[in-house]
């Protein structure tokens, strides 16, 4: 700015002379050009004046228009200038002007505006000058782009007047900006002494307008409107004073990632500055957020040189700073977090905040004094407060003093209170005396507290004295504590082993602990609390509705586990809510809820002792005695309640004995008692026994427990007799009686007994006992592989005696008798024996997912070592009937069958259906393998080979297929084959073979063969007889064919060869000497590419009719790699003839044929001469007229495009014309004999 005045003073210079040369303005141009060339020459810059013209009115002056100064660094522009003479330039004393008065002057001080000359070697003119609506625009340089929002700041509506002296100017300066409305100073200005006196006055400042921020990012102004004023006065920069006043703006403070608000109220301090020394004083400051009255003396200053030596001078170069800091009525809340986020890093801030946490104070003082780097020295100062309701924490003691009153002091880093009086929690404590060593490495605290508390406080002063994380993660769960309690608190002597002394002699509480719901009141007893243990003596106690009647016991930690001694306990519970307390407890939570979810009644507990680990359950000792004369009973073991009309039992940690108890379960009485064992009530075993009836909801639930196989679960209602069930691991063993009903009358009767593991499913006995009736059988089923069975039937019995009492009927009913024995080894079907005579009635054979398979009507086997003939079989499939005979044997790798198979009407689907159980047969047996919910693969049955033959013959036989073709839907379709006569052959692997060696299909004569792996090949013939007719429209349909496009007589000659899917060999004849085409879409669609209507009666080409008739048609084809070949295709139609050749894929259906149409009209057309004989002009050189067409792509929209005849191959012309010429050629050759007879 310096320079900018340089210029300012240099252009009042000028106007000077413009004064002087008054007397020679009648000689204008010389007088401008000698301006313009002074000042040019003396600003170094481009200067141009329009102008200059003598007013006389209303004053005598010179009037000087737009004068431009420009350069490198500024623009001045002055659009008019009025220069008023002294009065004594017209006595000719005086050449200097009156005044001076610039009209809207506007300077532009560019980017790289350079200082200059200083103002003190200005010699400065004499006179007035006044500034009328001036305008300076400062370019902002690129290094404050960070500072400054916008790249100019400019000051409008500058009015000012100066009073310039030769060493000084007086100054009146108005002025808006873009951070203020309204700027003014006043004062005077020495040039030669440096000295200045100004007062200020900054009105509506908002700094957030047109500053961005200062101090690198670090404060940002905020929307704010502040004000300042006062006076500066100084000389130089080495003196200087300032006596500011007014409301200060906010800024937001952002040290590193975080930022804080600092929104200050009124403000007075006086800054002053001479030489190194800097002092503020601060008079008052009001500070809103955080609030704060502030007021002391901030003073920096260097070693006076003096009185210290040049050596001294450079060690101690740091500055000295002096803080007396002062505050009232204090937010020390609000004041820790700011200074947190200024100085989080800051150790002595740390630690201060680390000590007070928040609250008030009536009075804080600070005092420092050292270089910057003591600010990290808790020794250079001294902090003084005066607590009021302050938040106070010891620190390594980790206890807070909550509500703190008195004086507290922080002097060569100990930390001092003396009659402290402070809450912790809701305790309060008196007579208190806090000593704390604040330096590093020490470890000095003491604090003895009288405590006369709300048990409310106990929690949290026990919490914060003992650091036993046990004895804390239980305290943490008490809440809500009311009542009372009296006692004494001592802690001490160091840090590092704070020994904590509790006592409470007078206790009447009550409080809540997580995560019991109810509330604890405590009413009588003694608790003492030491480092090492908590105990409790004669403690009475309600716990919700539970009411213990004493205890005592002991918590210690004197190892690294906290023990629990229950010395005795006598309660009387109330259940359910007992039950809601462990399960909302950690002491075993998911093995209670996996046992109990509800329980409902009054529970008497006597005689209970528990010793152990109080948070290692499993390592638990207790004894505890349970009695009940109503207790309702909800656990996921059980689908409904029980209820115990009585009930007693003694609970251990290992052994749970019922005695007694009469259980109502399931909508019915029922009587227990049993030995149960358990691991922290899991994995239990043991066994009940039951008596009673046992009725449909309680044997869905004793079904659903495993305890009964499938095949082995009991016909309900029916009555259990000492029905004992014991378990261990996965073992299951069961053995009783079950009667029929719910009487439980002698008979009928069933005695069982087995024992059933995922290994093996053993039937001991499984008798039945009715009137004339006594059968039973054994069974013993080793499941592992490799699995072994041993069945033995003896005895005669009804269907209606084993469905009384059993549930399961999958494959046997109707009855059955004999003597029978089955033994089998998985691993050695050729060592399976068969012994002895069975017969079946009506014996019903249940598939998978107990659907009906198949009903054996008669059955009737002996079994001979290897060997079960089968000399009588009727089975019924549905309403499909089936006979046979033959036998089942046993050989190396599995079963080989030899049996004959007869029936009028039987279908593949019953065969396949029947062939499937065959194979299932071992599964049967295996299904309780399935009960006993094992997967392991070992333990599935392993399917051995059948092999042999089945012969049959059925008058019909049926199946079912989906046809589909590559444009159009799958569709079923059932064909019927009539005079079936055939094998099926039997290999290992599950492979067959199936043969037809006769049938009737459609009419039509049909044999092949296939295989159950369509790899394996497959073939078919299927021809018509030639002394029958056959008709499209009626054998088409029958073979699935949508017909609605021909009709006619046909002869048909087939044989196709298949193999992975591929046909690979095959021929195909069809000929019909007369039909009729009645829709053909590819056929109507070459009559409409192809224009033949000229050469064809109209009604032939309209197939929408009568349809396309023909006189013959002639097809053979020949079947490879997939595709058929069309060797010859000829139709001799009404009017035209078509010829075809080419080939078609038969997956896709995608075609490639060539077809010549022959219109027979062209023919007679072109005869010019008919002889006798009717030979056309055809012969070697002759020509027929005939239209080539190509067909290509998909059969159902091909792509038809015509052909010019030189297109068509040899083999396709020649096809037509040897079907042209065959009569004539007859006739030639007899034409050619006459004629040599002639010339002879």
């Amino acid at each position: 700015m310096k320079k900018t005045f340089r210029n300012i003073f240099l252009l009042l210079a000028v106007l000077a002379v413009i004064i002087g040369l008054a007397p020679r303005l009648l000689v204008l141009e010389q007088v401008h050009r000698k301006i313009t060339a002074q000042l040019s020459a003396s600003l170094d810059s481009s200067v141009t004046v329009k102008e200059l013209n003598w007013a006389w009115l209303p004053l005598p002056h010179m009037s000087i228009s737009d004068i431009r100064i420009t350069n490198d660094e500024i623009d001045i522009t002055v659009p008019k200038t009025r220069v008023y003479p002294h009065w004594s330039l017209l006595l000719g004393k005086t050449r200097k002007p009156g005044s001076v008065t610039l009209l809207s002057p506007a300077i532009h001080i560019k980017k790289n505006y350079r200082l200059g000359q200083g103002v003190s070697d200005l010699i400065m003119p004499q006179g007035r000058l006044n500034i009328e609506n001036g305008t300076l625009q400062i370019d902002i340089a690129d290094e404050y782009h960070d500072i400054f929002r916008s790249d100019t700041l400019i000051f409008k509506s500058i009015q000012s007047k100066i009073n310039l002296q030769s060493q000084g100017a007086y100054v009146d300066l108005q002025a808006s900006a873009p951070f203020s409305d309204k700027l003014a100073l006043q004062g005077k200005f020495n040039s030669e002494k440096q000295s200045y006196s100004f007062s200020v006055d900054f009105q509506e400042v908002k700094l957030h307008k047109t500053f961005k921020s200062f101090a690198e990012g670090t404060f940002i102004p905020v929307e704010s409107t502040a004000r300042l004023q006062g006076s500066v006065v100084g000389r130089g920069l080495e003196q200087i004073e300032a006596d500011i006043t007014g409301v200060l703006p906010c800024f937001v403070v952002k040290p590193e990632d975080k930022q804080i608000l600092i929104n200050c109220g009124y403000a007075h301090f006086i800054m002053h500055k001479s030489g190194t020394l800097m002092r503020l004083n601060i008079k008052d400051l009001e500070v809103k957020e955080p609030k704060l009255n502030l007021a002391g003396q901030v003073e920096r200053r260097l070693p006076t040189p003096g009185k210290v030596t040049a050596k001294d001078i450079q060690a101690t170069e740091d500055p000295v700073w002096l803080l007396d800091l002062t505050g009232g009525d204090l937010d020390l809340t609000a004041i820790r977090e700011k200074i947190l986020t200024l100085w989080g890093n800051n150790e002595i801030a740390k630690i201060v905040c680390d000590i007070v946490l928040g609250g008030k104070a009536l009075s804080a003082r600070y005092q420092f004094s050292g270089v910057a780097k003591d600010f990290e020295n808790l020794s250079s100062m001294t902090i003084t407060a005066e607590a009021q309701n302050a938040d106070i924490h010891v620190p390594g003691a980790e206890l807070d003093l909550t509500r703190a009153r008195g004086p507290i002091v922080i002097k060569n880093s100990i930390l001092t209170g003396y009659n402290l009086g402070a809450t912790m929690g809701n305790s309060q404590g008196s007579n208190g005396n806090l000593f704390l060593d604040l330096k590093e490495g020490a470890n000095g605290f003491t604090l003895d507290l009288d405590i006369d508390a709300d048990v409310a406080a106990l929690p949290g002063v026990l919490g914060d004295l003992i650091e036993h994380d046990g004895f804390l993660r239980e305290l943490q769960k008490f809440h809500d504590a009311s009542g009372r309690a009296k006692g004494h608190l001592r802690l001490g002597d160091t840090l590092d082993n704070i020994v904590t002394e509790v006592s409470v002699n007078d206790m009447d509480f009550t409080t809540r602990y997580d995560p019991i719901p109810q509330t604890i009141s405590i009413h009588q007893g003694k608790l003492e609390i030491k480092p090492e243990e908590v105990s409790w003596q004669d403690v009475g106690a309600s716990i919700g509705e539970q009411q213990i009647k004493s205890t005592s016991g002991t918590v210690n930690w004197e190892s690294d586990q906290t023990k629990l001694n229950i010395d005795q306990l006598n309660a009387t519970l109330d259940s359910n809510s007992l039950l809601q307390t462990l399960t909302q407890t950690n002491v075993t939570p998911s093995q209670i809820a996996d046992v109990l979810t509800g329980l409902d009644g009054k529970v008497e507990l006597s005689d209970t002792s528990l010793q152990g680990p109080a948070f290692s359950p499993e390592d638990w000792q207790y004894n505890l005695m349970l009695r009940t004369n109503g207790l309702t009973i909800n656990s996921p073991l059980l689908p409904e309640s029980a209820y115990a009309k009585l009930a007693e039992a003694n609970f251990t940690d290992n052994e749970v004995k019922l005695s007694k108890s009469d259980i109502h379960f399931l909508d019915q009485p029922i009587n227990i008692n049993g030995v149960l064992q358990h691991t922290l009530l899991d994995d239990w075993q043991g066994w009940i026994e039951l008596n009673g009836p046992l009725m449909a909801k309680m044997a869905g639930w004793v079904s659903s427990n495993g305890w009964f196989p499938e095949q082995l679960r009991p016909r309900i209602p029916c009555t259990l007799r000492n029905m004992k069930v014991s378990w261990s691991g996965e073992s299951i063993g069961v053995s009783g009686n079950i009667l029929k009903g719910m009487e439980g009358g002698r008979l009928p009767m069933a005695r069982i007994k087995f024992q059933n593991t995922p290994e093996r499913l053993h039937i001991q006995e499984l008798s039945f006992f009715a009137p004339g009736e006594q059968g039973g059988l054994t069974l013993d089923l080793r499941r592992q592989s490799p699995a072994r069975l041993h069945f033995t039937w003896d005895g005669f019995a009804h269907a209606e005696t084993i469905d009384s009492l059993f549930h399961y009927n999958n494959f046997l009913s109707g009855t059955y008798s004999g003597a029978f024995s089955f033994s089998y080894q998985e691993d050695r079907p050729d060592a399976t024996v068969f012994e002895g005579l069975l017969k079946a009635k009506d014996l019903v054979w249940m598939g998978d997912e107990q659907r009906l398979s198949a009903i054996i009507r008669n059955l009737d086997v002996n079994g001979i070592g290897k060997q079960m003939k089968i000399t009588g079989l009727d089975i019924e499939v549905g309403a499909e009937k089936l006979s046979a005979h033959g036998q089942i044997a046993t050989v190396q790798n599995g079963i080989d069958v030899d049996i004959d198979l007869l029936s009028s009407h039987f279908s593949k689907d019953s065969l396949t259906q029947l062939l499937s159980e065959m194979r299932q047969v071992k599964k049967v047996f295996h299904g309780s393998a399935a009960e006993t919910g094992s997967t392991e693969e070992s333990l599935l049955p392993v399917a051995w080979d059948f092999t042999g033959r089945m012969g049959f013959e059925f008058d019909s036989f049926s199946m079912n297929r989906e046809t589909s073709a590559p444009y159009s839907e799958a569709r079923p379709v059932n064909y019927t084959l009539h005079e079936l006569r055939g094998n099926m052959e039997l290999a290992p692997d599950e492979i067959y073979r199936t043969e037809i060696s006769s049938s009737k299909l459609c009419g039509m004569d049909f044999t092949g063969y296939w295989f159950s792996d369509d790899n394996m090949g497959q073939k078919f013939t299927l021809f018509t007889d030639p002394d029958q007719n056959f008709y499209f429209q009626n054998v088409l349909p029958c073979l699935g064919i949508e017909q609605n496009f021909i009709e006619g007589v046909f002869n048909l000659q087939a044989d196709l060869y298949k193999e992975s899917g591929v046909w690979y060999n095959g021929h195909v004849h069809i000929q019909s000497p007369q039909g009729r085409i009645l829709k053909l879409k590819t056929l109507a669609k070459i009559f409409s590419i192809v224009n033949i209507t000229d050469l064809l009666d109209p009604e032939t080409l309209d197939l929408s009719k009568k349809g396309f008739p023909y006189s013959r048609m002639d097809i053979d084809t020949h079947i490879e790699k997939n595709r058929l070949i069309l060797e010859r295709a000829v139709v001799h139609g009404e009017g035209l003839n078509l010829f075809a050749k080419g080939d078609m894929n038969m997956d896709d259906l995608h075609a490639d044929i060539t077809l010549l149409i022959a219109p027979l009209k062209s023919i007679d057309s072109l005869i010019s001469k008919v002889p006798i004989i009717g030979e056309p002009i055809i012969g070697e050189d002759g020509s027929i007229v005939a239209i080539p067409v190509t067909i290509k792509g998909p059969l159902n929209d091909p792509k038809i495009t015509a052909l010019h005849p030189e297109a068509v191959g040899d083999a396709v012309w020649g096809l037509v014309k040897d079907t042209m010429m065959l009569p004539f050629n007859i006739l030639k050759q007899g034409k050619k004999t006459i004629g040599a007879g002639e010339k002879k």
